[in-house]
């Protein structure tokens, strides 16, 4: 069985950042999407309780972006 090399703290930190830095890109195209979904689908209903939800998950997402 081969002995397999350690991670070095500069490979994590590579690993690490990939995503962080899509998802900080990602962020204001996702959060622009859903204000236009709200503006144009926000005098219905059930597609403004789906939209609130999807609003919410983006919100928290940009949450734990601004902590990290």
């Amino acid at each position: 069985m081969p002995v397999q090399e350690k991670m070095s703290y500069g490979k994590q930190i590579c690993i690490l950042r990939k995503p962080a830095l899509r998802t900080v890109l990602l962020f204001p195209v996702l959060y622009l999407a859903a204000y236009l979904l709200v503006f144009y689908a926000g005098s219905y209903f059930i597609p403004m309780i789906i939209m609130v939800f999807v609003w919410g998950a983006i919100h928290s997402g940009g949450l734990i972006i601004s902590q990290t």
